[in-house]
């Protein structure tokens, strides 16, 4: 019964992480990129006020294509803008990108502005390659870039993917998010924070009787 007290109050001082990861899909724009939308992947969480992107090369199609992420862009699309403060949160070991300022700009996506950019940071080696990820944070209410990214005409992310070899593949790919995303998942703490208390209840009901 301690042990359960003393983790759940460890898990409050150091904070859980938002109950919900929502994830979002991506359809091509590009010709000949289609086969790629499979294995891309945008998880949107958020907490205290911030909103975290987590980007992730599922490595579905890896020996056959061998691609990667290689630059990132989202339009807020709306004249109140929903997200400010941009910053590289945390990556997979080897994935290194940098945030490009000032993109406020057409990026050949249609009817799409660019309003943050995050791009590898020198060669391929540095995207996000089949099995890697990259968060980003920005400071904004989940709830109403959810309901953006939802809505026809909302808030949209935009990837640029290539082939590590073009012999394997499109050289330049485009991709937009789709806006509709199966049921929220459950992150594994919200899960042990949880199964904690269920145990914790368990235990006093067995300490009572």
């Amino acid at each position: 019964m301690k042990r359960v007290l003393f983790l759940v109050v460890l898990m409050l001082l150091f904070g859980v992480p938002s109950a919900f990861a929502v994830p979002y899909y991506f359809k091509s724009v590009t010709a000949g990129g289609e086969y790629l939308g499979q294995q891309l992947r945008m998880d949107v969480t958020g907490e205290n006020g911030e909103v975290f992107f987590r980007f992730e090369n599922l490595d579905t199609l890896s020996s056959v294509y061998d691609s990667a992420i290689k630059e990132i862009q989202i339009d807020q699309n709306s004249a109140a803008p929903l997200l400010s403060d941009m910053a590289i949160f945390s990556a997979s070991s080897g994935v290194s990108f940098k945030i490009i300022r000032n993109q406020n700009a057409s990026s050949g996506f249609p009817s799409f502005t660019v309003d943050f950019v995050v791009k590898k940071n020198g060669g391929n080696d540095n995207s996000i390659q089949p099995g890697e990820w990259l968060t980003i944070r920005f400071v904004g209410i989940l709830g109403d870039v959810i309901n953006s990214l939802n809505a026809d005409g909302g808030l949209r992310t935009a990837i640029h993917v290539g082939s590590m070899s073009s012999s394997l593949g499109p050289e330049s790919a485009k991709y937009i998010n789709l806006p509709n995303q199966p049921a929220p998942v459950p992150e594994p703490a919200t899960l042990l924070l949880l199964g904690s208390g269920l145990v914790g209840l368990a235990c006093w009901r067995r300490r009572k009787s």
